[in-house]
């Protein structure tokens, strides 16, 4: 059974998206755990601390730590006033000494500090931005709760995205419509921005609300909806559930997309060649024909 009030990923923290100033280099394989059904869950360490809880999640700009690790650290920071989902949060600009997963790592590379006991009910130390974890080719592979760094799945399919953005931008096709979503491994779930869909393509109520909490405290209200079938590359599916919020935000994004609301069970993030793959469980190609005959360049 879901969690009805989960965490909701990062949102307009891409804002805050810097660059480390020295890189490991490193492959390697590590297990990790799945929390509230979603979160990417691995154990790495920061400077002289070992075993933290760290949550791979592509939809924040940002790498954040715990109050209680920049405390163990001795770090203080600059105070921050950012925004997200609508609201003003509190936070500090640390510069982090050493962040390592396996035998990757990042030195002096920038962080928030952030309240981060609403997030699995406080079992997260740490939350991997997309600002590290686009400096390697990564696996996250939901059958078997690995994660590979340094390496590509050459098995997937593959679809080229533009790597110059502080996120993974994903093409989807609904009707005749083509969304930009952001891959956000943060979420289990497919979120709509109500202000980008609305009037644009199929949404069939259910008429179920729901509430998350979001990353620095406080909830956002989400309803329940049904898009008739959603396409992504080559594989499609129908009767797909998602997720309408009201409020937008403002980056040209009609929602976020957490893979596991498609099924996915190997999604690969490979920023240096900009592309995005994936391995789907259960697409059904039926659905797609429809859309495919609106398009008279479509193959059958």
């Amino acid at each position: 059974m879901r969690n009805p009030l989960r965490r909701l990923s990062g949102g307009s923290l891409v804002l805050l998206a810097w660059s480390a100033s020295c890189f490991g280099v490193g492959t390697g394989t590590v297990p990790f755990e799945l929390l509230d059904g979603h979160l990417v869950v691995v154990r790495g360490g920061i400077g002289e601390l070992d075993d933290l809880r760290m949550v791979i999640d592509t939809g924040a700009g940002a790498t954040v730590i715990s109050r209680g690790v920049a405390k163990r650290l001795r770090l203080k920071g600059t105070p921050e006033s950012v925004r997200a989902f609508g609201q003003r949060i509190q936070v500090r600009r640390v510069i982090l000494p050493w962040i390592r997963l396996a035998s990757w790592g990042v030195e002096k590379t920038p962080a928030l500090v952030q309240k981060l006991s609403g997030l699995a009910d406080g079992k997260i130390d740490v939350v991997v931005g997309i600002d590290l974890l686009r400096e390697t080719p990564l696996t996250i592979d939901y059958s078997t709760q690995r994660i590979s760094l340094g390496s590509a799945d050459s098995k997937a399919s593959w679809m080229a995205f533009y790597p110059g953005l502080p996120f993974v931008p994903l093409n989807v096709t609904v009707g005749d419509r083509s969304l930009r979503l952001k891959l956000d491994t943060g979420t289990g779930d497919l979120i709509l921005y109500g202000k980008r869909v609305k009037d644009k393509i199929e949404l069939r109520p259910r008429k179920q609300v729901q509430h998350r909490t979001i990353l620095g405290g406080g909830s956002i209200q989400l309803v329940a909806v049904e898009i008739p079938a959603l396409s992504l590359g080559g594989n499609c599916w129908s009767s797909v559930e998602a997720l309408l919020r009201d409020d937008d935000t403002g980056l040209n994004l009609a929602g976020n997309l957490g893979p596991l609301a498609l099924g996915l069970s190997r999604v690969v993030i490979d920023f240096e060649n900009g592309r995005f793959g994936w391995v789907a469980e259960g697409p059904s190609p039926e659905a797609c024909r429809p859309q495919m005959a609106a398009d008279p360049g479509a193959k059958p």
